[in-house]
C-alpha cells in the first residue's frame, strides 16, 4: 500500500458499500415503522404503554447511533478495498474501528431490551401459568448476559481507546476470535430458548387464532434473527482480518446490523395485532355476510340481520293483536268506553 503499489481494475472498482447499505437502511426504516404501528396499536386499544413497549422503544433508541455510523462508512470507503479507503482518508482503518466500536455497543444494548420486550410481552400473556418462573428466570438470565457483554464490549481493550488506537504502545486487548465467542454464544443461545422452550405453552393458550397467528409470526421473525447470527457469527471468522479491514470486515458489520433490526421487528409484531384486526374490520365491514367490528361499532351479517327483521315483524303483529282484541272489548262492554 505504498506509493509504488499498482492496484488492478478490479481491486479499484470492487465496493460492497451499496448492497450493505441498501440492506441496512431498509431494515432501519422497517424498525421504525414497526414500532411506530406497536405504538398506536397501544393508541387504539386504549392502552396504557407497559414494560414491553418501553423496553421495544430504548431497543430501537439504541440503534440511532447506526444512522451516524452509515454515514461514516460513505465517507470512509466502507466496503472498499483498504488500498483505496486509505486514498479517502488516511486515518481510515482508525475511524473504521470506531465505528465498528459504536455498532457493537448498540449491539449488545438493543438485543438485551428486544428480549427483555419479548419476556415481558410473554408475561401478559401467561397470567396465571407455570410459564411464569421461566420468564423470571429469562429476564435475570438476559440481564446478566447484557450487563456481561456490555463490559467486555467496553474493555475489550485497555485502555478504551485502544479498540481504535491500535497503535498504542500499552494496549492490552482481548483477542478478535475470542471477543466474538464471547458475544456471540450467549446471545445464540439466549435466543434458542426464547424460541423454543415457550412453544408448548403457546401451542396450549385459549386466546383467538388471529392472536396465535400473530405470536407464531413473532416466533417466526425471532427464528430468523437466529439464522442471522449464525451467519454473522460465522461470516465474523471467516473474514476477520485486519490487513483488509475495510473490505473484509464489511459484511461482519452488515450481519451485526441486520441481526439488531430483526430483533426489534419480531417484538414489534405480536403488539400490532390491534391495527391488523381494525383494518381487516374495516374491509370485511365493506362485504355482505360477514361480521366485524369498527371502532366499538357492531357490525352485522345477513342472516343476523333477517333474524332481528323476523323479530320486529313478530313484535308488530303481537302488538295489532292486542290492539284488536281490546277495541272489541270495548265494543262489547261500552261502559268502559265511557270510563
Amino acid at each position: 500500500m505504498d506509493g509504488h503499489q499498482v492496484y488492478t481494475k478490479e481491486y479499484l472498482e470492487a465496493d460492497r458499500l451499496p448492497t450493505l447499505l441498501t440492506n441496512c437502511v431498509v431494515t432501519s426504516v422497517l424498525c421504525f415503522l414497526c414500532l411506530v404501528l406497536r405504538v398506536t396499536s397501544s393508541r387504539i386499544k386504549n392502552k396504557k404503554l407497559w414494560l414491553d413497549d418501553y423496553a421495544a422503544i430504548i431497543a430501537w433508541i439504541c440503534t440511532i447511533p447506526n444512522f451516524v455510523v452509515f454515514g461514516m462508512w460513505v465517507r470512509l470507503g466502507y466496503g472498499k478495498h483498504i488500498g483505496v479507503a486509505l486514498e479517502m482518508d488516511l486515518n481510515t482503518v482508525e475511524n473504521f474501528l470506531i465505528t465498528t466500536f459504536i455498532v457493537k455497543l448498540t449491539y449488545v444494548l438493543s438485543l438485551s431490551f428486544s428480549r427483555l420486550s419479548m419476556t415481558a410481552f410473554l408475561w401478559t400473556i401467561f397470567k396465571t401459568t407455570t410459564m411464569r418462573p421461566y420468564l423470571i428466570f429469562m429476564t435475570a438470565l438476559t440481564s446478566f448476559v447484557g450487563v456481561a457483554a456490555l463490559l467486555v464490549s467496553l474493555f475489550s481493550c485497555i485502555p478504551v481507546q485502544g479498540q481504535w488506537k491500535y497503535m498504542l504502545p500499552e494496549n492490552k486487548c482481548v483477542e478478535g476470535t475470542a471477543l466474538y465467542l464471547i458475544l456471540g454464544i450467549p446471545n445464540m443461545v439466549l435466543d434458542v430458548a426464547l424460541i423454543i422452550l415457550p412453544i408448548p405453552y403457546i401451542a396450549g393458550l385459549r386466546i383467538s387464532f388471529s392472536r396465535k397467528i400473530m405470536v407464531a409470526l413473532t416466533f417466526l421473525v425471532a427464528g430468523i434473527t437466529l439464522v442471522i447470527a449464525s451467519v454473522r457469527f460465522s461470516t465474523a471468522f471467516a473474514k476477520f482480518d485486519h490487513r483488509d479491514v475495510s473490505w473484509d470486515f464489511a459484511p461482519v458489520m452488515h450481519w451485526f446490523i441486520l441481526e439488531i433490526n430483526s430483533g426489534i421487528i419480531s417484538v414489534c409484531l405480536p403488539a400490532c395485532a390491534p391495527i391488523v384486526r381494525m383494518f381487516g374490520a374495516k374491509l370485511r365491514g365493506c362485504q355482505p355476510g360477514r361480521q366485524s367490528s369498527f371502532n366499538g361499532v357492531e357490525l352485522l351479517d345477513d342472516s343476523q340481520g333477517k333474524k332481528r327483521d323476523g323479530d320486529k315483524s313478530t313484535m308488530d303483529s303481537v302488538s295489532i293483536f292486542k290492539q284488536d282484541r281490546f277495541r272489541d272489548l270495548i265494543v262489547r262492554e261500552p261502559h268502559l268506553n265511557s270510563a
